[in-house]
């Protein structure tokens, strides 16, 4: 990095966005991402400038401390911030990127070498230099720039294995991917932006940071960079650029920011002094990453007394520590909640819920989007306009850009109309980039299809109801119970079809408790209400729309209809079941 603050290195996040690491003087503190809240906490003896990266699968933290013609490295398990390793360079050398389970440091003009963070191995590689940057491309290879070349190298076989015919801008200093893979963007000393789209090479425009990067990260699933930039004026902002328009906008720290990461669609920010805030790229002031809240008791635990014990047992996040991403989920489950306080019987109508104006124009850009890609000859469109719920579905299912636009395309046909007929599937292809791939996507044969998201008949794809009512933000057709906002998760949910041996009383009373333990929202189903000859479909339906609110299904009451054979996934059955086992696992019949 350019910046000279020695807390510009002191700030990472996982690849997955699970975790967030920082160091505060003398100890390292990790957050979990996923609740914003407090991970662990480790006391160190390295002095500053240190660098942090963390990466996933396994989950490992990699310090980095360089001192003179020394490189400290020291390797961390996550999440008990226990040694696994530790190790020094003869040489001075700087972290640059992390590839999967791997770290790439860079040494002098043409040495990189390639940290193992799961085998604890180094292998040094060898590049006709000088090296210009090292970015991620997959998870063995990485982007190698030198001497205005850019080269994919394998880490596998520790050497180039093609070349990419793009034209860099001068003294590039940033690289990487974004829009799900689709567009590789590159940023010069100087603050130039020039996103290729990478199927074909085609530079698509040029935009500006408006002063020198200091650091740069790319959101994953959306066209969208942001980078810490040194201003010509002095000082420094964070700014978000989409590639594809070249717009630029400036988030608004209120302090400033010194190193930066991305979680998702929220940008993480380490100001001066304090502890590192967060922004949602979508909008909202900054807020900090931990927040304190009163102290209060958990809930009562719903195993048996030998579950109980392990529960009081096991290490307690600090009571001091509040959940802000999370607070917002449990706020929209909350509010469907409060307009939904019974299902409504099958032959009602539910009202349609009304959003606020910005909702209302992000449709209006999303039918817009839609005409001109059903007009469009040629493949390739423009990737959709981020639409409310569709984002935060994408980021929650990890769905890449190519299913993104999928359903938008099939969303923006269901405002217009088109429903119940869907769209055809050649359109459809054309619009994915009229590969094998597209069509199998636009057949519903690929991701969607088999997440029951999409149907295909006689030549056209549509999108499944309960999704567009999804996107609609109409009233669920589920009971949804939200987690306690202050409570204490004791429990892992089921993955797969299970019996809950609910314990004793009306287990209506005790799904709040469940939703709690569990730490995600539940979605009540009453199955003895479904009728016969429609059991199998409107069950499906059900469960599908309990998924597409984050909760896990419920299944409540008798049913002679129910086949646990055709169940996947983490379903809950209140009824007992020979074939299925019991959950938690622990915990006895009464």
């Amino acid at each position: 990095m350019a910046s000279q603050n020695p807390r510009a290195g002191w700030l990472a996040a996982s690849d997955d966005g699970r975790w967030v690491v920082w160091s505060e003087r003398a100890r390292l503190v990790l957050i979990d991402a996923t609740r914003w809240t407090l991970a662990g906490e480790l006391e160190h003896d390295l002095e500053p400038p240190i660098t942090l990266a963390i990466c996933s699968d396994p989950d490992r933290i990699l310090v980095v401390q360089t001192r003179n013609t020394t490189t400290l490295v020291r390797v961390l398990s996550v999440p008990d911030l226990s040694t696994l390793a530790e190790g020094s360079l003869d040489t001075a050398a700087r972290l640059v990127a992390v590839v999967g389970a791997t770290a790439m440091l860079v040494a002098g003009q043409d040495t990189m070498t390639a940290l193992d963070l799961a085998e604890l191995q180094t292998t040094k590689l060898t590049v006709r230099g000088p090296i210009e940057i090292v970015a991620p491309f997959t998870n063995e290879q990485v982007l190698v720039a030198a001497r205005g070349k850019l080269e994919a190298w394998s880490l596998k076989e520790r050497r180039p294995t093609h070349r990419l015919g793009l034209t860099l801008p001068k003294n590039p200093r940033f690289a990487g991917l974004a829009a799900g893979g689709t567009l590789l963007w590159a940023v010069s000393g100087a603050g130039a932006v020039v996103p290729f789209r990478l199927s074909d090479g085609t530079a698509l425009g040029e935009a500006s940071l408006g002063g020198a990067p200091i650091d740069v990260c790319a959101i994953d699933a959306s066209p969208v960079i942001v980078a810490l930039v040194q201003l010509d004026r002095g000082g420094s902002e964070v700014v978000a650029v989409d590639l594809l328009t070249q717009h630029r906008r400036v988030l608004p720290f209120d302090t400033p920011i010194v190193a930066i990461c991305i979680v998702g669609e929220t940008v993480v920010g380490m100001p001066e002094t304090g502890i590192p805030m967060l922004i949602p790229l979508a909008g909202g002031p900054p807020r900090p990453i931990l927040s304190t809240i009163p102290p209060q008791a958990p809930p009562p635990p719903l195993a048996s007394p030998r579950r109980a014990e392990a529960s009081e047992a096991a290490p307690r996040a600090p009571s001091g520590v509040a959940v802000s991403r999370l607070d917002e989920w449990r706020a929209q489950v909350q509010s469907a909640v409060a307009a939904t306080p019974t299902a409504p019987s099958s032959n009602e109508s539910a009202p349609r819920a009304v959003g606020p104006e910005p909702r209302s124009r992000s449709r209006a850009e999303l039918c817009a989007w839609g005409e001109s890609v059903r007009a469009r000859n040629t493949s390739a469109p423009p990737p959709p306009p981020h639409v409310w719920n569709l984002t935060g579905l994408a980021h929650r299912f990890a769905i890449d850009l190519r299913s993104r636009t999928l359903i938008a395309l099939l969303y923006a046909a269901w405002l217009d109309g088109d429903g119940r007929k869907g769209l055809p599937v050649a359109q459809i292809a054309r619009a994915l980039g009229n590969d094998e791939l597209a069509w199998v996507d636009a057949l519903a044969q690929g991701r969607l299809g088999r997440l029951g998201w999409i149907r295909s008949k006689l030549g056209r794809t549509r999108l499944h109801p309960q999704v567009g009512r999804y996107l609609d933000e109409a009233t669920p057709r589920v009971k949804l119970v939200a987690p306690a906002v202050d409570g204490v998760k004791t429990l892992e949910p089921p993955t797969s079809p299970a019996h809950w041996a609910a314990g004793e009383g009306p287990v209506g009373e005790r799904i709040p408790e469940l939703a709690t333990a569990c730490g995600i929202a539940m979605a009540e189903i009453d199955v003895a209400a479904i009728r016969a000859d429609r059991f199998e479909r409107v069950l499906g339906d059900r469960i599908l729309e309990a998924r597409l609110h984050g909760a896990l299904p419920v299944l409540v009451g008798e049913a002679s209809a129910l086949d646990p054979a055709r169940l996947e996934g983490g379903v809950l059955l209140t009824s007992r079941v020979a074939a299925l086992p019991l959950w938690p696992a622990e915990t006895e019949p009464g």
